[in-house]
């Protein structure tokens, strides 16, 4: 039973018709957005959300630009501004600095001694 935190494993066992799926959900703010636009996703009510399996994909288009083997730059996760978590319309966590805090983790976890 990996398929959710290990945290949960007490009260999984008495949720009743547990079932674990994989599924594309699809931004409600829609499926473009430029710079300094927010993207909005809502997830299933009445389910359970493993945020650490959690992926978000993108596909985007560098403008400007003279070739077209043109390629994103390095640590791309940067684009990300601000990441806020709200459950039920309130606010559960808020990171204001999320490429920040992604490059020291980065740093710490990947990094050379």
């Amino acid at each position: 039973m990996a398929s959710y935190p290990k945290s949960l494993s007490m009260y999984a066992k008495r949720i009743s018709n547990y079932s674990r799926n994989t599924f594309r959900i699809n931004p409600v703010s829609g499926n473009t957005a430029a710079p300094s636009q927010q993207i909005l996703i809502d997830f299933p009510t009445n389910s359970l959300v493993d945020l650490d399996s959690l992926n978000l994909y993108f596909s985007g288009t560098i403008v400007g630009t003279s070739t077209n083997a043109v390629s994103f730059p390095k640590n791309i996760e940067t684009l990300i501004d601000r990441l806020d978590l709200e459950v039920n319309g309130q606010l559960v966590a808020s990171v204001p600095n999320y490429s920040q805090v992604f490059a020291i983790i980065s740093d710490l976890s990947f990094g050379q001694d």
